[in-house]
Order: C-alpha cells, then structure tokens, then sequence
C-alpha cells in the first residue's frame, strides 16, 4: 500500500515517534522524586503556552506580533513575540529610530518554570493596560512601552527540554532533546580572517533565534532570565566597548534595589566564561547591556541525590506563584526606564558629534572671528574724519528760518 492512502498528519505523528524512540529522547528517562508538583492551573504547559500566544496576538495584532519561523531540534516551535508600536516602523525607515530595542529571553532550562511564568506576567500587564482608561498608571506604562521601546521576546528558547519534562515528570532534565545546555555547553568554533581569529556560536538549531535577531536588529540590552537563586550576573570585561562598565554596574544595582528580595550581584569575566548565549550576546554581539539573572531560589539542590527535588530548586508551590511573580515584576519598569533614558542620552551625544563633524564651526574659527569683531569695532569708534568730507557734509545742509516756518504751518493749517 502506498504512502498516499495515509492522511499527511498520521504520516508526520509516525515519523516524529519513530525519531523520538530510536534517539531514545523521551521515553527512556525516569521521573524524579519531587517535594511538590507543578499544578498546571498555575503554571503554562506548553499546549496552554500555545493558546495564550495565539490569543494575545490575534486581539493585539496593532502592537504584539507573534513570530513562529524559529524551529528547535524536533521541530517545535520558538515563538517569538514582538511588542511595539508598529505604526512607529514606516517612520523609522525615514529617518532614525529612537526606539529602544531590548531582547529577553526565556526557558533556555527546560525544568524552569518561573521565568516563563514572569514572561506571561509581563504580557499581561502590557495588554490589560492597553484596555484601561488613558489615566490610569497601567494605561501610561503600556502607552509608554509601546511608544518608546522596541521589545523582542523569546518565550521559550528550548520547547523539546521542556516536552521531555512535561512527558517523562523528570523536572530535573535542563538541556535541550540533544542534552545541551545553551548556558554552558555552546561550544565556540575558531574562525581566522583578515581581521583577527574570533568565535561564532555553535550550530545547535535553537541557537539559530539569537544568531539571526542579533544580527538583523541592534539591541541595546539583553537579559537571560533563569531561576535557582537570586542573583544578577553581569559581565565584568571591558572587550564590550559599547557598554560602560560603570552604566552596567548600576542597572545591576538598581534591578536588585528593586526587589524586596537581597540580590547577589555577581561579576563574570565573559572572555573567561562558559560559551553559552550570555557569552555569546556580550563578546560576539557587543550588546552593550547584557545580563543573566536568576529570579528565584528555593532548596539547593544536593549533588548526591541525583533526580530529586528538582522542581523546588526552581520554582515555588503553585499557590506561591502568583504572589512571587508580584515580587518579581518591578524588575521589568526598572529596566525599562533605565534603558530609556540611557538610550535618549547616547542620542544626544551622537547629534552634537554629528553635528561637529558636518555643520559646525570649529572653535578655533570662532574665536578667530571673535577677535577679528571685536578689533573692527573699536576700529570704527576711533577713526577721525577727514577735514574735506566734513566742508562737503555742511555744504549739504539746509539752514530754514523759524519764520518760514510758520509762514509754512499758517498755509497748512488756517486759524478757524
């Protein structure tokens, strides 16, 4: 019997589980031993991840775009959301856009939850305020966002490590269906040209989000959001000649003054650091603000009780959630109006250089024509008029008596 009496779609269905078994992906691991399970009327599973993506941008489709090109290794889709005042596009093509552009990403760890949840919160905000009176502060925040930010979301970068997880109740599973972790495991390949020897970021498919936006957009800021603890990581070389390591230095700071919870502030050498995505968008891509922060620690996990209490390690009771992810949203107007006002002071500076280089007089001329003024004046104030033009200037005038005058005044103007 042919191929063609089957439906396309059991076709597909057959030749994904063939693929899943024979690279024994999904069914050869066991669960882990938890203290506590996710309850999935809290948390997103992947199908609710789907819905909700498909239900925002098709009742936001004015500012949210959802983009789904990007595939992982077991063709899942990396749904990326795009969130902007779009009419702003046509303007920017005429003339510089001011816009700042800002990529986050989420669910590089397939077991965790909570930095997915906080992406979903922060699309929640972003579009019940669009539905509020213009007065209101969840109006002004979502008007302010859209017209003055240009934001790129990775909702999850690794859907096959988070399948894995959702299949197999193995919550301590982080890497992806190849078992690579996108933080540490990216291997740098050398490359030699002309210029010098440089790294590019691994082949891995669910890299191929970040090569391609990194290199069609320019970004101002980049942030990996994870969870396990509470910690800024912030990257300590100066390679990054875009970004001021005193500018970076504060965000962190201000991000952690931001959360009721202390943050670590965490220093790491990017050239000396694992070749993962946050090495990759600050020595490759030279986002000149780029961060890895864990938004949430339980338990430490214990090296020799592997596969338990994972979940807990990552990620709070479900009935935590909610409140944690109030905790955890002051961090996003932080960033954002930081990177705003970063963003509005660079313009600045690049209009005067602009400026400098074209239109502009140099001081050296100025002073110049100064002095030259100044001398001119002085000049004029000082002069003596030659004896001739002043005979000549007498010459010219007209001496008229009051009498003729009068006579004059009486004719124009008789007495009545």
């Amino acid at each position: 019997m042919s191929l063609l009496y089957f439906p396309s779609w059991l076709i597909v269905a057959a030749f994904f589980l063939v693929t899943c078994v024979s690279k024994g992906m999904i069914f050869d691991i066991r669960p882990s031993v938890e203290e506590y399970l996710p309850n999935y009327d809290f948390y997103h599973n992947l199908s609710r991840m789907n819905q909700c993506l498909h239900h925002v941008s098709s009742k936001y489709s004015e500012f949210l775009d959802v983009q789904m090109r990007y595939r992982s290794r077991m063709g899942l889709t990396q749904f990326v959301v795009r969130v902007s005042n779009f009419s702003l596009d046509s303007v920017s093509k005429s003339k510089s856009d001011n816009r700042s552009r800002i990529l986050f990403s989420y669910g590089e760890h397939a077991a965790e939850f909570l930095p997915v949840q906080s992406m979903f919160h922060l699309i929640e905000n972003i579009t019940q305020g669009y539905d509020l009176l213009r007065e209101t502060h969840g109006a002004k925040f979502t008007r302010y966002l859209l017209n003055n930010f240009d934001l790129f979301i990775l909702t999850i970068v690794n859907p096959d490590g988070r399948t894995i997880v959702e299949r197999t109740r193995n919550y301590c599973w982080m890497g992806t269906a190849n078992s690579v972790d996108l933080n540490t495991d990216l291997t740098a390949n050398l490359r030699r040209t002309s210029k010098g020897t440089y790294r590019i970021i691994a082949a891995e498919p669910e890299c191929r989000v970040f090569r391609e936006l990194t290199s069609k957009h320019s970004f101002d800021a980049f942030f990996s959001f994870h969870s396990g603890s509470r910690q800024i990581l912030y990257p300590l070389s100066d390679e990054n000649s875009k970004g001021s390591g005193v500018d970076v230095l504060y965000l962190a700071s201000l991000m952690s003054s931001s959360l009721k919870s202390g943050f670590k502030l965490v220093p790491a050498n990017t050239s000396l650091f694992d070749a993962g995505i946050f090495t990759y968008a600050n020595q490759e891509r030279k986002i000149p603000f780029t961060y890895k922060i864990s938004l949430w620690g339980g338990k430490e996990m214990k090296s020799d009780i592997p596969d338990k209490n994972c979940f807990s390690t990552f990620n709070p009771p479900s009935e935590d959630l909610k409140a944690e992810l109030e905790v955890i949203h002051p961090l996003y107007p932080t960033i954002f109006n930081f990177i705003h006002n970063w963003k509005q002071t660079q313009i600045l500076i690049m209009a005067q250089q602009q400026r400098s280089k074209t239109g502009g007089v140099p001081f050296s001329v100025s002073f110049f024509i100064f002095i030259l003024g100044c001398a001119c004046v002085l000049l004029l104030c000082n002069i003596r008029v030659p004896f001739s033009w002043k005979i000549y200037y007498r010459r010219q005038r007209r001496i008229v008596s009051l009498r003729s005058l009068g006579t004059l005044f009486a004719v124009i103007c008789p007495l009545t």
